[in-house]
């Protein structure tokens, strides 16, 4: 039921806010500090824990080189230009366009123009990942070693537009993935995030709601203590290192431990020791 994770979100801040009639903060009103504490951990979270919220928009063409943030999920896009995650195309000398009749019979062209709306229309080709470079690294790849080109493509954001660069625009496509807004925590939407750092979101949340409570002789206090308990826990996860076992990398299965561990003891482990 949707919501429902919402609300016993709820019911665990008051809890730890002493506040589990909803008398101090009504219902709503945590609705929205939790709310805010998933922003929060998004902007502390490493984006590999983001999968529930990385999505992808396919097939995008660029006669002008580059595309509008804006055009992806109605601008809904994490953090803008930190949120694109990954840029792939298809070019146009390697894409050819299929379109089938009611007929059976086939005819190919590489304009990248549907010639009727009716018809069936696939790509072929192979997609290739675009490296990304810092806007102000751009002088680097005009050395012709590390030249962009259809067969090594580039891609940067600048000004809300991600540009890319290849030799052939006419008929290249490309698909952008990005990390999207999560829809706000309400009584009838849950948080998308993965369950796992539901405790997270709860913890930030109750530091926001100690910041907010005119209990002066308590709050500081509690809200310290909130913010650097969920740090702690963020930081842990950001710092993890992949470790290798019989030749295979693979990560820690974190959320299966009992206690948070020192980060040494990752490091152990990717040394080769236990």
């Amino acid at each position: 039921m949707a919501g429902e994770k919402s609300l016993a979100m709820v019911d665990e801040l008051g809890i730890r806010i002493s506040d589990p009639t909803h008398t101090v903060f009504p219902i709503n009103a945590k609705l929205r500090i939790l709310d805010k504490a998933q922003i929060q951990l998004m902007d502390y979270l490493e984006p590999k824990y983001l999968t529930e919220l990385e999505t992808t928009q396919e097939n995008i063409q660029i006669p002008s080189g580059y595309v509008e943030i804006s055009n992806l999920n109605s601008g809904n896009v994490f953090k803008g230009a930190q949120g694109i995650l990954r840029v792939a195309l298809k070019t146009g000398t390697a894409v050819r366009v299929q379109l089938q009749y009611d007929d059976g019979t086939l005819m190919y062209y590489d304009d990248g123009e549907p010639m009727y709306s009716d018809d069936v229309i696939t790509q072929t080709g192979t997609s290739l990942q675009a490296i990304r470079v810092k806007p102000e690294d751009l002088k680097e790849i005009k050395n012709p070693y590390f030249g962009y080109s259809d067969s090594r493509p580039y891609y940067y954001v600048e000004e809300g537009r991600i540009f890319i660069l290849c030799d052939t625009y006419e008929g290249t496509v490309v698909d952008v993935s990005y990390i999207k807004l999560p829809p706000a925590i309400s009584s009838s939407a849950d948080t998308l995030i993965n369950d796992t750092f539901h405790g997270i979101i709860i913890t930030l949340a109750e530091a926001l709601a100690w910041s907010m409570d005119e209990r002066m002789d308590v709050r500081l206090e509690r809200k310290e203590a909130s913010m650097r308990f969920a740090m702690q826990q963020i930081e842990s996860l950001n710092t993890v290192k992949m470790f290798f076992d019989k030749g295979n990398v693979i990560e820690p299965n974190w959320f299966d431990l009992p206690r948070t561990k020192p980060v040494k003891y990752f490091r152990r482990f990717h040394n080769g020791r236990r």
